[in-house]
């Protein structure tokens, strides 16, 4: 929340994340898209046809830093009513997202996680409104149209049946399971 500083895809590798001060191009613009109890945070400076998700390096910790993938990764938001911003925290843990070395707003410092701590402004963010293009309205067209989809198949033998539970996710946060229960036939 310190004023000036912006999330921003950095343009040298368009994969790490870092702070730069504002200028409002699409490096700088995240989406957050619901999913479940959480959200999605993609970029608008996608480069790939099914978009650049807000993930984290390596492993949950303190000081883990964050880049960009192809898969989309929940976060949650939570509201700090006092100060009139959001917290950003990994989905199910209390690790926030801030800028490295408490929040220093010097050009080109990583974004990464640290431990939630209550009133630290560092860990506090808040929305700036952008305008929506023709090409942000066509890139989400065609990720509803041609979702990026991946099915996971888990088939079950039991003594008495077989069951297989099918779940198929899209880039469009749609989850579909399926799950199908085959009684074995009985001789004798």
């Amino acid at each position: 929340m310190k004023s000036g500083t912006s999330l921003d895809l950095a343009g040298h590798d368009h994969k790490s994340v870092i702070g730069w001060p504002t200028h409002g191009g699409p490096n700088q613009q995240w989406e957050f898209v619901p999913s479940g109890q959480g959200y999605i945070i993609r970029s608008a400076a996608a480069t790939s046809e099914y978009g650049l998700y807000l993930t984290v390096k390596q492993s949950i910790s303190d000081g883990a830093e964050l880049d960009v993938c192809e898969f989309p990764m929940s976060w949650r938001a939570q509201h700090d009513e006092h100060n009139d911003a959001l917290r950003i925290l990994w989905s199910n843990t209390e690790y926030a997202l801030c800028l490295a070395d408490n929040g220093n707003m010097a050009p080109g410092t990583k974004a990464e996680l640290r431990s939630l701590t209550p009133g630290d402004p560092s860990q506090m963010w808040r929305f700036a409104k952008c305008a929506s293009t023709t090409e942000d309205q066509e890139r989400a067209a065609r990720a509803v149209a041609q979702p990026f989809a991946t099915e996971t198949v888990i088939v079950a033998e039991g003594q008495d049946c077989t069951t297989i539970t099918r779940t198929m996710t899209t880039t469009t946060v749609e989850t579909v399971t399926t799950v199908t229960r085959i009684a074995h036939a009985r001789h004798g």
